[in-house]
């Protein structure tokens, strides 16, 4: 009955449609159009059932290696650019559990913790500020601070941008954090400050050697904030995470907003009690305790971002990317282009916020690092010059969790079944 109905009003209304495009100028489509238009549809099916048919693949490999390592749950992606953009092209999918010993399942649209990844965001802040001037590589602190006396003095004033982005700063790696924090526990920008002060009390090594460093991070993100008389918080999410889009980026612990779905970071038991209790449960989840901790507030610009994976992959797309959408975040080519350059030609280099290494399977030089909380971890392989790049990460952390990753990433990078 219904379809009688439907061919009565195609017959009746459809010639008059026509009449009336035709009428204010605008003609039907040509059946050759219309041809075109079935074709694109088709294509563009053939395409959504061909990345679907990918991530199930991936799906199984991610649970095949989940279960080998004893992950309690993985996130993986692999994206190729098509014209600097990977909507059509972005691989994920997840597997494993929300908690180790329980039964809810992780999805594609989980929130994962970044740990240190989060470095390459407060150094592309630090692209914005000299993009607009307000900034150069070799800014001095004392250029910076100059209201503080001591530092226009002392050996830290002469510390440049480019040495806290390249790790060469001679600044250590940590210090006290939850200390900084007791002290100005509702502050961060306070906090950050704390940071600095606390540094120019310390010596400064004559020489500029490699030296990874959480202080460094945290001194460009207060940068950012005495430049912008806001919180690094403030700053990233207005001039980063709203012009990309990257709608679920937070700070601080992995949370959901229900107890059924909350996702659970994790620490790896004693040898001996995940041994026996693994051996009693005949499972090796048994040797992760779940754990909701993280860094502490002032260590935010060096590693304390969250956000879902297909979030993360609009971000490193901009390196990815031949020609990256800078505009929208007022960086200058010329700028963004120094940003992951460094004129360190031995030993460890480093800029931007990522590890410069030569990969054959990349043309040259990739871009990496990784991340973790002490409860997650995660990593990432770009590799610019063939415009893809893979990311995973997983809700634990251990001497298992690097290994497992690496080889999650490693099958990623060589192989085109996902």
């Amino acid at each position: 009955m219904m379809g009688r109905v439907k061919k009565r009003l195609v017959h009746r209304y459809v010639p008059q449609v026509c009449m009336i495009l035709i009428c204010i100028g605008i003609p039907p489509l040509s059946l050759e159009a219309q041809g075109q238009f079935t074709t694109g549809q088709q294509e563009a099916r053939s395409v959504r059932e061909a990345l679907h048919s990918k991530a199930k693949r991936l799906e199984s490999f991610l649970e095949e290696t989940r279960a080998k390592h004893g992950l309690p749950a993985v996130w993986a992606v692999k994206a190729t650019l098509s014209d600097g953009e990977v909507s059509e092209n972005l691989v994920l999918a997840a597997s494993g559990l929300r908690r180790a010993n329980a039964t809810m399942q992780v999805c594609d649209k989980d929130l994962i913790h970044l740990g240190s990844c989060t470095k390459a965001m407060t150094a592309t802040l630090i692209a914005q500020l000299i993009s607009c001037g307000k900034l150069d590589w070799d800014t001095k602190l004392r250029e910076i601070f100059d209201d503080m006396e001591q530092l226009q003095a002392g050996v830290w004033g002469q510390v440049t941008v480019r040495q806290l982005l390249e790790h060469r700063s001679g600044a250590p790696k940590d210090l006290n954090w939850y200390g900084i924090q007791r002290k100005h526990p509702h502050d961060p920008i306070a906090g950050r400050r704390a940071v600095l002060e606390w540094l120019q009390a310390r010596q400064r090594s004559a020489d500029s050697q490699y030296s990874y460093s959480n202080i460094g991070y945290c001194l460009l993100g207060h940068i950012v904030e005495h430049l912008e008389q806001q919180s690094w918080e403030r700053v990233i999410k207005a001039r980063l995470f709203i012009p990309l889009e990257m709608d679920s980026a937070g700070f601080g612990p992995v949370i959901g907003q229900e107890a059924l779905f909350q996702l659970w970071g994790h620490k790896a038991k004693s040898s001996f009690t995940g041994l026996s209790q693994g051996l009693l449960s005949g499972s090796s989840q048994a040797g992760w305790e779940p754990k909701r901790i993280d860094n502490a507030v002032p260590l935010g610009p060096a590693g304390r971002c969250h956000m879902t994976m297909k979030d993360w992959a609009k971000f490193v797309t901009l390196f990815a990317s031949a020609n990256p959408p800078i505009e929208k975040l007022g960086i200058k080519k010329e700028t963004w282009r120094e940003l992951t350059r460094t004129k360190v030609t031995s030993g460890e280099r480093y800029a931007g916020g990522w590890i410069l290494v030569d990969r054959e399977w990349g043309g040259g030089e990739v871009l990496n690092h990784a991340g973790s909380n002490t409860t997650w971890y995660c990593v990432a392989w770009v590799a610019p010059k063939r415009e893809f790049f893979v990311l995973v990460a997983t809700n634990c952390f251990g001497s298992v969790p690097p290994q497992a990753c690496d080889s999650i990433a490693a099958e990623l990078i060589t192989t085109k079944d996902y």
